[in-house]
């Protein structure tokens, strides 16, 4: 052996360059890692925190991690770098964007090291505690909820209609949650001798977005009995997981129930596709398929976005679904005994909010129409978005220009494209004028008039519209500055973090690149508000520095070349593949610069 080097590689840059230079020496060279795995580390220290938080202790500070969706350009070198399970989707104006699951993440902060894009961000909540702050929102008394006609009692068991549930879904889902809860009601069994029960968790590979799936029978006592449940004889299957639901129907008889949320946890399969060669799969196309195949016997609910607007976190959700369960009659056990369930088998200070998840399942399932999400209207955000526009200016006085160009043409938007989402085309104006103040916005509007005529499918009309958008404005240091601190940005913050301490700070994890006469000059760098509310005005830098993003300006131009030719192909898929390729020309600097090259050959 020739070098031996210990190093700590959670200074990525440090770290690659001592790679490359230690693999030009000659010889046998060890580099030895002298940080422990993220996986133990994170493990041991959340395993130290709940006992703390179970007995009502406060952390003193808590630092979580979020991608700031207005930044992001969805060009996916994180996801391509990391491989991480707690990257997820959003959707806005210009298609898909990325979000850090907090369900799911472990908080390594992995994928901020990267530096490849502004957009990410630590939140260190002061006094943190995961229920302690949280307001109750107003839940109906559910006292006089009708009572479940059961299809599967203890007698019907006995008399040979054995009961077989099914609980599925990828880990850290809530799997868990559930089948313990069964579990421990299945021992009880409402006292009853004459009745027994085999379980099993299969969790196969959790850690990874691996399958968990665990398994109850009930059946009477004396027969021979497998703990797996066959194919085609499960009465329940429950799942958090729309996705791996319906990897999982096999298990399904054909008089049994499903019942999942319409929502899954996004599979790196799909966040590596780029919708080139085919649309990716969506929530709501799954949920159709199901329906077609399932008719009746599967009921859908938004269960974690119910447990996340009037609980706080979307980790309720299996509690909602084993209300819901309860509620179909399709669980003999008696409300009693689930009751006893949860207090035998959560933490104390969980006990409460998750009996009152259950409660919300149970009213989910009995009222479906109800509504228990009051979604933001989108009058609300394009009210942010004028916000957003008029803090732009410097002078409170001289925005109203902006706002009177930003509300005709907006009128306009919205006769041309009357199927699009009004916030989507706020969100596309807010950018334009952001950026320069609309120099070119009229060139855009004919340009956006002509797009409308030559794409006739309104999917193609709405992907050629976010693209043709996306090249009147570049995203550099000046205006994602302000899109770091717009209202729409603050207010998302404002509603998750407030709830969880006495004070959060947003710490943004940037790394900005200057072209100053030749000289590229880059450095790491946690910008204070102040910092950022002072960097927005300087759109002087652009004139001063000609250099600075001059080849994302080259490309935008090129892309708007492209776009503004209409349909260069009768064939829908080969249409729609050209159109996703100049979409995908994403990402900041020469991430950019690799993705058009390329697509504009």
């Amino acid at each position: 052996v020739s070098d031996i080097t210990e190093v700590n590689p959670s200074d990525r840059y440090f770290y690659q360059n001592l790679l490359r230079e230690k693999i030009l020496l000659k010889g046998v060279k060890v580099i030895v890692s002298n940080k422990e795995c993220a996986l133990t580390f994170h493990g041991r220290k959340k395993a130290e925190d709940r006992k703390l938080l179970s007995k009502g202790i406060t952390l003193p500070t808590k630092s979580f991690y979020q991608i700031n969706s207005a930044v992001c350009e969805d060009c996916r070198e994180c996801v391509e770098s990391t491989g991480c399970p707690g990257l997820t989707q959003v959707f806005d104006a210009y298609g898909s964007k990325l979000a850090i699951d907090p369900q799911i993440c472990v908080g390594d902060s992995y994928c901020t090291k990267l530096k490849v894009c502004p957009s990410f961000e630590r939140v260190e909540v002061s006094n943190f505690h995961p229920t302690k702050y949280q307001k109750k929102k107003d839940i109906e008394d559910l006292v006089s909820l009708p009572e479940p006609v059961l299809t599967h009692s203890f007698e019907s068991i006995l008399s040979g209609n054995d009961l077989r549930v099914v609980v599925t879904g990828v880990g850290g889902s809530g799997v868990t949650t559930i089948s313990r809860i069964l579990a421990k009601a299945a021992v009880e069994m409402d006292g009853r001798t004459d009745l027994d029960f085999k379980f099993v968790d299969q969790k196969g590979l959790a850690q990874r977005n691996g399958n968990v799936t665990a398994h109850l029978a009930i059946y009477k006592k004396g027969k021979s009995y497998g703990a797996v449940t066959p194919k085609g004889t499960a009465s329940l299957l429950l799942s958090p997981d729309i996705l791996d639901a319906a990897l999982q129907l096999d298990f399904l008889a054909i008089d049994g129930l499903g019942i999942f949320d319409r929502s899954f946890q996004i599979p790196l399969s799909i966040l590596l596709d780029k919708g080139e060669e085919k649309e990716p799969l969506r929530e709501n196309e799954l949920e159709t398929e199901l329906v077609k195949k399932l008719g009746e016997k599967v009921v859908f609910g938004s269960f974690k976005d119910i447990a996340h607007h009037h609980l706080g976190r979307s980790v309720y959700a299996s509690a909602m679904i084993l209300g819901a369960a309860y509620q179909s009659g399709r669980l003999p056990f008696s409300l009693d005994s689930l009751k006893n369930a949860f207090e035998t088998t959560m933490r104390g200070d969980e006990i409460e909010t998750n009996w009152r998840a259950f409660r919300l399942g149970r009213e989910l399932f009995h009222n479906p129409q109800k509504e228990l999400v009051g979604e933001k209207t989108q009058s609300e955000n394009t009210g942010l978005y004028l916000k957003s526009l008029k803090e732009s200016y410097l002078f409170s006085g001289s925005s109203r220009k902006g706002i009177s160009s930003f509300n005709l043409a907006f009128e306009k938007l919205n006769q041309i494209f009357k199927s699009s989402r009004s916030e989507h085309l706020a969100q596309i104006l807010h950018d334009i004028l952001v950026y320069d103040r609309g120099r070119l916005l009229g060139n855009f509007l004919e340009e956006a008039e002509k797009i409308s005529t030559l794409y006739a499918k309104q999917e193609w009309q709405e992907l050629a519209l976010g693209i043709l958008a996306r090249t009147y404005f570049i995203k550099d240091e000046i205006m994602v500055s302000h899109l770091m601190i717009s209202p729409l940005h603050e207010k998302t913050n404002l509603e998750t973090y407030s709830g969880l301490g006495t004070a959060y700070k947003v710490c943004p994890i940037n790394r900005p690149s200057f072209d100053i006469f030749g000289i590229k000059l880059e450095f790491n760098i946690s910008p204070n508000r102040w910092m950022l509310k002072c960097m927005r005005h300087f759109r002087i830098l652009r004139r001063l520095l000609p250099s600075w993003h001059k080849i994302e300006r080259e490309i935008a131009i090129s892309i708007r070349e492209e776009i503004v030719k209409g349909p260069q192909y009768e064939n829908f898929t080969q249409e729609r593949s050209r159109l996703m390729k100049l979409c995908n020309i994403k990402g900041y600097r020469e991430v950019r610069f690799k993705n058009a090259e390329n697509a504009l050959l």
